[in-house]
């Protein structure tokens, strides 16, 4: 026979807070694609694109290569979403480049 049997409510039962319960369905935050756009920033921004495989995007942000494949189709897609990712900071120069330490000049210098 399948009986269940009865639960006895204790003290100790009482006082601990009730969580709610997570819905079923689809997250509300993409935290992998997430995860994985900051781990191919970082992977790029230190061994550039021929430098970096798939896989190693993967391993990097905590998840699957399908996973990765499902988000992404190819290398080439997943390089356009870092740089096109608006909390990206690979649209602004590093601290040592050549654009911070030699500026464009906005007007040719006029000799007196």
């Amino acid at each position: 026979m399948n009986v269940r049997p009865r639960r006895v409510k204790t003290k100790a039962a009482k006082a601990t807070p009730r969580v709610p319960r997570r819905r079923p369905g689809r997250p509300r935050v993409d935290d992998k694609r997430r995860r994985i756009l900051d781990a191919a920033l970082a992977m790029f921004a230190e061994r550039g694109y021929h430098g970096v495989a798939v896989p190693e995007v993967a391993v990097a942000a905590g998840v699957g290569i399908g996973t990765l494949y499902h988000y992404f189709e190819h290398k080439q897609q997943l390089v356009n979403e870092v740089c096109s990712a608006p909390r990206s900071s690979a649209r602004r120069p590093a601290a040592g480049s050549a654009e911070t330490l030699y500026p464009p000049r906005s007007a040719a210098r006029v000799r007196s």
